[in-house]
């Protein structure tokens, strides 16, 4: 699969990038912004898109899911504040910082099937 990285913080969007590496997908890019995000996945249609709810420009996680999700890219979150979010989120699933080869692998099959 080809994958997007919407993740502010570099060490975890390498560690990232390396276990979606080491599960055989393809990375397209590691995004800091909901607006780079959004040019990257016009331009390369990813399968899914891993995103943080708080990326450099705010937290403009949860309306670059919505818009992800509308142009039928489906979104898996990945963050430290998902007991702070109230709002449901138009994602595929949630994975609460940090996340494990396992959930890793789990939450991208599901994308899969």
């Amino acid at each position: 699969m080809n994958i997007l990285i919407c993740e502010d913080n570099v060490l975890l969007a390498l560690d990232l990038e390396y276990q979606v590496g080491l599960l055989g997908h393809t990375v397209l890019g590691r995004y800091t912004t909901s607006t780079a995000a959004l040019d990257r996945a016009r331009q390369a249609a990813p399968d899914v898109a891993l995103v943080d709810l708080t990326l450099a420009d705010g937290r403009t996680g949860p309306r670059l899911i919505a818009e992800l999700r509308g142009m039928g890219i489906p979104s898996i979150v990945i963050s430290g504040e998902l007991r702070h979010h109230t709002e449901p989120l138009e994602a595929l699933c949630t994975l609460e910082k940090p996340v494990s080869d396992m959930e890793l692998r789990t939450a991208l099959a599901r994308v899969a099937n």
